[in-house]
């Protein structure tokens, strides 16, 4: 499985629910991240966690509530220094060595590669 040089791409549809609609766990590197669609009461697409922050929390985050119940077509790109989506508001760039990607603990079971999906 690759963990830099490539792109995903996800096709969902959010039927039913409110809140966390999916989240594509994917390597990056030796560690792994998450895109998040629909989180924090449906309303919040970035990636979760870089440097700690999640996605309602850092530099990807986007608000998208108008996608909440359509479908979604999108990307993930990851490269050493970036990790780029089409929805979110901006690409993650690695400005030091010391720049931290990683997963929450909920999304460990979807690891190396996998959909979560809430309610």
């Amino acid at each position: 499985m690759p963990k830099t040089n490539y792109e995903l791409s996800l096709e969902a549809k959010r039927l039913d629910g409110t809140d966390f609609f999916c989240g594509l766990t994917f390597p990056v590197g030796d560690t792994h991240c998450s895109f998040i669609v629909g989180g924090w009461a449906g309303g919040v697409v970035g990636l979760s966690s870089i440097d700690g922050l999640d996605a309602s929390e850092n530099q990807t985050t986007k608000t998208a509530s108008s996608r909440r119940t359509g479908g979604i077509v999108s990307s993930v790109r990851v490269t050493p220094e970036r990790i780029s989506n089409d929805w979110m508001t901006r690409s993650w760039t690695r400005r030091s060595p010391r720049a931290r990607v990683h997963i929450r603990v909920e999304m460990e079971l979807s690891r190396p590669l996998g959909v979560a999906l809430g309610d």
